[in-house]
């Protein structure tokens, strides 16, 4: 699910943050296939997933915009990225729609996984 989000920000040059709803659909598909039972257990685990990928997709994505500049490619940039630096592009990026977007999918995760 990363990839695509990473796919779809690299396209847009921006981190497209409705992609987090298709994720924790993703982690939710994936949780009912493994036949994990509806629960708390289940609903944390898809909850954590979705941050997990969103946290990684936002890294990736802007290490994909930082490395060109330097002659990298965006998995070399990405282990070379620092705190700082993510902070600076992707605070750009964090604003009320993202916010908006994860709330949402966050809550869909839950419900979906009761």
């Amino acid at each position: 699910m990363t990839a695509l989000w990473v796919s779809a920000g690299l396209l847009f040059s921006a981190p497209s943050p409705w992609m987090v709803v298709i994720a924790a659909a993703d982690a939710s598909l994936l949780m009912q296939l493994l036949r994990v039972p509806a629960g708390n257990a289940r609903a944390a685990a898809t909850v954590a997933f979705t941050l997990v990928c969103m946290a990684l997709s936002y890294w990736i994505i802007v290490a994909g915009i930082v490395g060109p500049a330097f002659g990298l490619l965006p998995w070399e940039s990405a282990l070379r990225l620092g705190p700082a630096l993510f902070t600076a592009i992707a605070s750009n990026w964090l604003d009320a729609a993202a916010a908006f977007w994860l709330c949402a999918a966050l809550g869909l995760a839950l419900w979906w996984n009761r």
